[in-house]
């Protein structure tokens, strides 16, 4: 617990501490009002779980960028920042603003739409709580490669994330994701269903966090990506 409360205390040493908070805080409020606003614009629901997602990634750059200090890479945390530190500080924000879509399509979206949106709505509405999970799991392994790989890990990370952000989309796959919410209430019942799909969810977010502290310590004596570091570069430089 210590080390998690010095971990979070890193935030502040941070590099453009203010604006990293200030995105936090407005993709969460993005996330909240897409959600919301679905109720008038189906369209805007699929983009909730992405912005809040977003939201609590911001968090791993804040303390990823405390590693261009002087005084970090002298420090016995190095390592630590740059491996542990980044994952612990985002997963727990990251958990937070799921649990908070989670709740709100559940509790809001669903039980205000229901009627609107039929049983094939609200199957697809529940297992869109698992996509926003494998985007954050993608998410994740994403930020373990970008520190060192900027250009290959956006590449392949694009190459995964589009197929699956417009495939969702497609006829056929919408209709396997209905499907596949039936045969799992038939099985378990709906709110039996429901509680795999959060159950999966959070696993997912665990792995996610488990695969990128696996591929920061796999890639710890990797020298850092100047696209991605240039930035912070540039004010560490000024500083």
């Amino acid at each position: 617990m210590r080390s998690l409360i010095k971990y979070f205390k890193l935030i502040q040493y941070g590099l453009q501490v203010r604006m990293m908070i200030a995105f936090t805080f407005i993709f969460l409020g993005l996330g909240i009002l897409f959600e919301v606003s679905g109720v008038f614009n189906d369209s805007n629901m699929g983009l909730s779980g992405l912005y809040m997602g977003l939201a609590g990634m911001y968090m791993y750059q804040l303390v990823i960028t405390t590693a261009v200090s002087k005084f970090i890479k002298a420090s016995p945390m190095k390592y630590e920042i740059l491996t542990k530190a980044p994952v612990l500080v985002t997963i727990f924000p990251l958990i937070i603003t799921f649990t908070i879509f989670a709740l709100l399509r559940i509790f809001y979206s669903v039980r205000v739409r229901g009627a609107q949106l039929g049983s094939d709505g609200v199957a697809l509405a529940y297992i869109g709580i698992l996509q926003a999970a494998v985007v954050a799991f993608l998410m994740f392994i994403y930020l373990g490669f970008c520190y060192k790989n900027f250009i290959l890990s956006l590449v392949l990370t694009m190459i995964i994330l589009l197929p699956l952000i417009f495939g969702s989309q497609l006829p056929i796959v919408t209709r396997f994701e209905i499907d596949m919410f039936r045969k799992m209430s038939d099985a378990f019942s709906e709110g039996g269903a429901l509680a795999v799909i959060m159950i999966l969810s959070y696993i997912l977010l665990g792995i996610g966090a488990l695969g990128c502290y696996l591929v920061n310590k796999l890639t710890y004596r990797m020298e850092l990506s100047e696209l991605a570091y240039r930035n912070a570069m540039r004010q560490a430089a000024k500083s």
